[in-house]
């Protein structure tokens, strides 16, 4: 049976790290509420989350996005639990060319 690549795969891992640098250097906030982000408590609403803008339930597998790097930001654990598996039309879209 072979291993499906998950939180426990080291790319995640990396690309949390990645993110969780850049949003610490820029000060960038939840981008679905808007407010900071606290880094120093991991039981926190406001902790960040690593979250798929478009759900992988919802991508084909062949799907480019389905990549980690193309298709991941950080938001409130908080607000990752309220939003779900769903996509608000026009704001979660990504642009990839800009990726």
């Amino acid at each position: 049976m072979s291993k499906r690549a998950g939180r426990s795969d080291g790319r995640w891992k990396k690309q949390r790290a990645k993110l969780v640098k850049q949003v610490q250097a820029a000060g960038t906030p939840c981008p679905l509420c808007g407010e900071a982000f606290v880094f120093d408590d991991w039981r926190s609403p406001l902790y960040p989350h690593m979250d798929h803008i478009i759900p992988l339930s919802q991508l084909a597998p062949g799907d480019p996005r389905r990549q980690e790097s193309l298709n991941t930001r950080l938001v409130h654990a908080e607000c990752n639990r309220k939003r779900g598996n769903r996509i608000r039309a026009g704001y979660d879209q990504p642009n990839l060319t800009e990726w």
